[in-house]
């Protein structure tokens, strides 16, 4: 091997470990990046399990309390002597019953977001539509069941 080939053969070695270099830097740098990538994401989805967890909190808050009411409500109902009384909770108890109704829930779960830290985005959030059922179609017939139930 003469020496001008051995020049040329350090010469592109050099080449090749100069470019081998370059692609490490960039290599580091994605790398670098992606790291950083993970942790923002990390740190969203650490936040959005604490939103669940605070929302999870709020509903069940909200069903304890609403069966708590329910309850006291029938209770009270089965316990007051008077019929006048009676009436006036049988009245108060049907419209608690009809508190759930979609705008109300619409309102509650806003504020419940809203208390959680959510921010409402788009529909998806929204309560679906009520598809209507044997029962509920006919105005007559569910006065007539309702009033069955309470005789």
């Amino acid at each position: 091997m003469s020496l001008v080939e051995w020049k040329e053969n350090c010469r592109v070695s050099d080449e090749s470990l100069t470019a081998a270099d370059e692609d490490i830097k960039e290599l580091v740098a994605r790398h670098e990046a992606s790291q950083q990538r993970i942790q923002d994401l990390e740190k969203d989805v650490s936040s959005y399990r604490q939103q669940v967890e605070k929302l999870v909190i709020a509903f069940r808050n909200k069903a304890r309390k609403a069966l708590v009411c329910g309850i006291a409500l029938k209770s009270a109902y089965k316990i007051v002597p008077s019929l006048k009384d009676q009436a006036t909770i049988q009245r108060v108890q049907r419209l608690s019953e009809k508190a759930i109704l979609p705008r109300w829930v619409e309102k509650e779960v806003t504020s419940v977001l809203k208390e959680a830290g959510v921010a409402e985005t788009n529909n998806s959030l929204r309560t679906p539509a009520l598809t209507p059922s044997r029962e509920t179609t006919n105005d007559e017939e569910k006065r007539h069941l309702k009033r069955r139930r309470y005789e």
